[in-house]
């Protein structure tokens, strides 16, 4: 069924252990984050869901979780949400992403 209802996400989501990874095509921040998020991606146990914040999907989930950089991963553990960045500036302003 393509057509989930509101019960369904929050049954399959929101009571579920996922993470939701946020990215822009051309941030910056994002292309030097990417391959440190897929490979712990791939590695980890729990589904990884990645939303293109420039789709209408993605700025309904952007405004939900309130996401401000493009550059998020929202980490839902049994309905508790955290954010991170998974990218930033280091300390000599080179981007950097977050191997944590």
């Amino acid at each position: 069924n393509p057509h989930l209802t509101q019960k369904e996400y929050q049954n399959t989501v929101l009571d579920q252990n996922v993470n939701l990874v946020f990215y822009k095509k051309d941030c910056p921040y994002c292309q030097v984050g990417k391959s440190v998020v897929v490979d712990a991606a791939n590695k980890g146990s729990y589904p990884t869901f990645y939303i293109d914040t420039q789709t209408e999907e993605g700025q309904k989930l952007v405004e939900k979780y309130q996401v401000e950089k493009a550059a998020t991963i929202i980490k839902i553990r049994k309905g508790k949400i955290k954010k991170y960045l998974y990218a930033s500036r280091d300390s000599e302003e080179k981007i950097v992403a977050d191997e944590k």
